[in-house]
């Protein structure tokens, strides 16, 4: 969907072809009256976040000791739920990465890791009890609870719960990706992802083993060794899991015909299952003595998305799975799915308001759209989508998919109203744009732009040779293309008849808006000058106006309704809104997020101007707005 520029960005590219208008250009349109709530040049500064739309991504998941609580790290903070029915119990470190987490043997500790540090805070309130030095892609405290294990790239750390003192590092371990200490506590063993084993005696840090776990050890992507480090279990690309006993070199392959690469693995407790996950499965063997039965006890295909992360409660009773950035949790034994809780998300990367600015729909990398109430900051409903689109009139929206379809529902009673099939096997609908008055709308497949009549459901006009990274119509009813360059088309009853600016090539350029006063069109990018770049309309023509160089690049723009705020997002997650004059753009504020949240790849200001939209990278939507004072 995204893509970086690698052709240089310049003015000296700009080849207006036909830019003269052979008729008259409809007239601009009055541009809606801003509410009292506005967003304005007089009251930028006061901006305020209002609503944190989704829970950020999943990044792990721990059942605590006793099963009662279902820790889950994500880009927003450590969630803490009731497993049997997914209610919030606690949130915490928001604002804040977690790469892994882990409990100590009591349940009275979680570890959270975090960049470049360790917390270990006091459940289930979550008060921060004390900071170790390190971060970790994986955690595991010993039987006593006294030592933790952290892992991170090629080394491997251990610290002393009580006063946080390092007692031993090691490196050129590998990319660890489990950790278990043995039942007595004497021994860490650890099992990396291209399936080495490692082996740790712990009184006195000596290495104890480094060795290949399997002859197939380059094809090995996931491994997972169970609760005291008996078993070993490895996960390859070709979909076969092998399941190893660990000090005893035998090897058993597990073997489906419809396994898919798989992404994650995990043991129960008990040491009576072990589960696997890949694109839209998750499967289940139950073992009896090291070695499983030939047919999985649990199968589940339903989920959305590829299984990243598992676990299994204390008892092996339940499963919980993370899987396109939703949540899941099952009874094993009868395959009973339990809970399920949708309001994760991966990262934002499409936001639209609805006409009337009640509702914010936005676009995740996981295939799904999500709609929220602005006023209350919830989640209406969520479903499957590539792409999203609100007719200009209201109560229908559109939403693309991953085999060219386009589907018109009714909003919000989720109703078909209209469907529009591509003639040949179409790709994913990357972009939907309709026109200002609602006739036409505009699909934006890969290479290609088809334009819809609505009236019949008929293509009208096909573009080859297009990227649809950027698909918009001006308030004249004028389209705008680009991704490897930027097109503007007239379109007379739906007639792509004559190109009116041609930027090319420009490989960077990742946003563009028109203003809704119709005379000015900025793009943003990432090439070389970085930054922005401005076309007027004058004298019945689209004319370079100027070049706004910004470090590192901008990926995203956008307009406030009338016209005078230029917003624009930054890929080390910043937000500035500046003045949009005759000659150039005058910053005034800046939104600043942690850079762990990533980067801001699309804006979008609510048609009244009370609310301005961030999609970031961290799985959220941040919606702004100017705070009520006392007494309003």
């Amino acid at each position: 969907m995204r893509r970086f520029g690698f052709i240089v960005l310049t003015a000296i590219l700009l080849a207006l072809s036909g830019c003269r208008l052979a008729t008259p250009t409809p007239a601009c349109p009055t541009p809606r009256p801003p509410s009292e709530r506005a967003i304005t040049p007089e009251n930028v500064a006061q901006l305020a976040e209002v609503h944190r739309l989704g829970a950020g991504t999943i990044e792990g998941i721990a059942f605590s000791p006793d099963g009662s609580i279902l820790a889950v790290a994500s880009s927003r903070g450590v969630y803490l739920y009731d497993p049997r029915t997914l209610k919030e119990v606690a949130h915490f470190g928001e604002d804040r990465k977690v790469r892994s987490l882990a409990f100590s043997p009591d349940g009275s500790l979680l570890a959270v890791s975090l960049v470049g540090r360790i917390q270990l805070r006091r459940i289930p309130e979550g008060t921060l009890i004390r900071t170790l030095a390190g971060g970790a892609d994986v955690l595991a405290f010993s039987p006593d609870g006294a030592l933790l294990a952290g892992a991170y790239r090629e080394k491997v750390y251990l610290w002393r719960v009580a006063d946080g003192t390092l007692r031993f590092s090691w490196e050129g371990a590998g990319d660890m990706v489990s950790l278990a200490f043995s039942e007595d506590g004497a021994f860490l063993r650890g099992a990396s992802a291209g399936g080495y084993l490692h082996l740790w005696r712990v009184s006195d840090g000596m290495p104890l083993m480094a060795a290949p776990s399997d002859e197939k050890g380059e094809r090995v992507r996931v491994a997972a060794l169970s609760f005291h480090g008996k078993y070993l279990a490895l996960g390859r690309e070709d979909g076969l899991v092998s399941l190893k006993a660990v000090g005893v070199g035998e090897v058993q392959d597990l073997i489906e015909k419809d396994l898919k690469p798989i992404r994650s693995l995990a043991f129960s407790p008990d040491g009576r299952y072990l589960a696997s996950g890949s694109a839209f499965q998750i499967l289940v063997w139950a073992l009896e003595e090291g070695r499983a039965l030939p047919e999985p006890v649990f199968r589940e295909v339903a989920i959305k998305g590829t299984a990243e992360h598992l676990a299994f409660s204390p008892d092996g009773r339940l499963l919980a799975a993370g899987a396109g950035n939703s949540l899941y949790v099952w009874q094993v034994e009868g395959e009973k799915e339990l809970a399920r809780r949708e309001t994760f998300m991966g990262s934002v990367e499409q936001v639209r308001f609805s006409p009337d600015g009640s509702k914010v729909a936005s676009v995740s990398e996981d295939g799904v759209v999500r709609l929220w109430d602005v006023a209350e900051g919830r989640l209406l409903y969520v479903m499957e989508g590539t792409s999203v689109a609100f007719h200009p009139e209201g109560g229908v929206w559109a939403l693309g998919s991953e085999d060219g379809q386009v589907t018109l529902w009714e909003v919000p009673a989720r109703r078909i109203v209209q469907q529009l099939k591509p003639d040949e096997e179409g790709g994913v609908v990357e972009r939907l744009a309709f026109s200002p008055d609602g006739a036409y709308l505009a699909v934006g497949r890969w290479n290609e732009v088809g334009l819809w009549r609505l009236s019949d459901g008929k293509k009208v006009h096909t573009l080859e040779g297009i990227s649809t990274h950027i698909l918009a119509f001006s308030p004249t009813g004028l389209l705008l293309t680009g991704g490897g360059g930027l097109q503007i088309w007239r379109t007379p009853k739906g007639a792509l008849q004559q190109r009116l600016l041609e930027v090319r090539p420009w490989s960077s350029v990742e946003g563009a808006a028109f203003s809704p006063r119709c005379d000015l069109l900025v793009a943003s990018g990432l090439g070389d000058p970085h930054g922005l770049v401005a076309w007027r309309f004058a004298e019945r023509e689209w004319q370079h106006a100027w070049t706004y160089p910004l470090d590192p690049g901008a990926t995203s723009v956008a307009f406030s309704p009338d016209g005078r705020l230029l917003a624009v997002g930054f890929p080390n997650g910043r937000v500035d809104l500046g003045l949009v004059s005759e000659g150039s753009w005058k910053p005034m504020h800046t939104l600043a997020f942690d850079t762990d949240l990533g980067g801001v790849w699309n804006l979008a200001f609510s048609p009244d101007g009370s609310y301005l939209a961030v999609a970031l990278d961290d799985g959220t939507v941040r919606l702004w707005g100017v705070p009520e004072r006392d007494g309003e």
